[in-house]
């Protein structure tokens, strides 16, 4: 629609609302964040904001888009972050836990509302694991399970083999679902 803003209009306040949440320490810096851009050879390049380091990525570029659009990493529009599992051998961890804890191969229908394990309080603080908010893509990343993806649809923590692709408010979960289900 030529009456909708540019891409790169979007992809600015995007870019304003993870320097907040940088601030408030509600997630970390990326130190590999990048823009991606047509230089004056009608070439794309990659830019490393942090370095200022710049690569011709013309190879990676699958097809040309509209004018008004952009192409960026999705790692630069979404925080992502993978789960954590506690350490096997503490029960602690484990028993009469309230926390649900997703595994991997649970990912199997586009929404999820709970999960099949639970951990305690202090399996949560005595590993990587962390809640994920509702409307986490959830995918997972390696095992037999690649690939399989849910739209978290309570807070939830994950194991390791999970990736979590945080809401933001520019772009609807189930968009994000879909997209990453075309492959």
């Amino acid at each position: 629609d030529p009456n909708d803003e540019p891409a790169s209009v979007l992809l600015e306040r995007i870019r304003e609302e993870k320097a907040r949440l940088i601030k408030e320490k509600k997630i970390k810096k990326d130190k590999n964040e990048s823009i991606i851009y047509r230089g004056d050879d009608n070439s794309h390049y990659e830019k490393i904001l942090a370095t200022g380091e710049v690569k011709c990525i013309d190879d990676e570029i699958p097809f040309e888009i509209p004018k008004s659009w952009e192409w960026c990493r999705i790692k630069n529009i979404f925080f992502t972050t993978s789960g954590g599992t506690p350490k096997k051998g503490h029960p602690e961890y484990y028993i009469n836990g309230t926390i649900p804890w997703v595994k991997s191969g649970e990912l199997c229908d586009k929404y999820l509302y709970s999960a099949e394990n639970l951990i305690t309080e202090e399996g949560l603080q005595n590993s990587s694991a962390k809640y994920f908010p509702i409307d986490t893509v959830a995918v997972a990343m390696y095992g037999a399970t690649i690939g399989k993806t849910s739209i978290l649809k309570s807070t939830l923590t994950t194991n390791q083999a999970i990736c979590g692709i945080f809401p933001n408010r520019y772009i609807i979960p189930e968009y994000l679902y879909y997209f990453i289900q075309a492959k």
